[in-house]
């Protein structure tokens, strides 16, 4: 039986059996992958904690012969409670969960990948700006789709003016995006016109952008 010691990050979860949980995980090394928490379930089991979307965790994994990878030790990093607490940030970063899942097949640095959520994350600890980190993703995604890097050449882009902004606040690092002079209009508006790109040029549409949708004409 294998083991390894990884930091990650809960993507989603789900119930496997009566008592456990099958959990969907970002980490450094490895990229995204599944593992099972046996009796997770329970709330008094050490795993429980561990085990929740969007927990950041230094976990212990085992690797038997046959079977699933198994999470069988965790200690939390951080939980991101100010996210979690705020119903927009939240929507927000579970639409970047999103985002990641619905892409596996992507041939990407899975570090790079867990550096821009780490970041991202941590940003939204502190910031009321969920729009630039949730961009930048999608930028992110776009490059490693082979979709391009020109936003003058993105129809969705251009067509609302955003182009310009975009191409002088994309400069390849997500601490110089998110330290961009861009205001809070224009990061929603291009928030918007990357989730549109996504939809028309890979076919990928988000679920959460109808929370998010309901979200940006009830409470923005």
């Amino acid at each position: 039986m294998q083991t390894k010691q990884l930091e990650t990050l809960v993507l989603q979860t789900r119930p496997f059996g009566e008592n456990h949980r099958m959990v969907t995980l970002l980490t450094v090394h490895v990229g995204v992958h599944n593992a099972v928490a046996f009796s997770a379930q329970k709330l008094q089991h050490p795993l429980y904690a561990v085990c929740q979307p969007l927990v950041r965790s230094s976990v212990l994994f085992t690797k038997p012969e046959r079977g699933l990878q198994e999470v069988v030790q965790g200690q939390i990093i951080t939980s991101y409670d100010r996210i979690k607490a705020d119903v927009v940030l939240l929507a927000y970063a579970q639409a970047m969960c999103e985002l990641v899942l619905r892409l596996p097949q992507v041939d990407v640095d899975q570090r790079d990948l867990y550096t821009v959520f780490t970041g991202s994350f941590a940003y939204m600890e502190k910031s009321d700006d969920p729009w630039r980190p949730f961009s930048f993703l999608q930028l992110w995604m776009l490059h490693n789709l082979g979709l391009g890097d020109d936003p003058f050449a993105w129809d969705t882009v251009v067509q609302a003016g955003v182009a310009h902004n975009l191409a002088q606040t994309n400069r390849g690092t997500l601490d110089d995006y998110l330290s961009s002079s861009l205001d809070r209009a224009v990061s929603k508006t291009i928030a918007a016109a990357l989730s549109q790109e996504l939809d028309d040029r890979a076919g990928i549409r988000l679920k959460s952008r109808r929370v998010i949708d309901s979200l940006e004409r009830f409470y923005l």
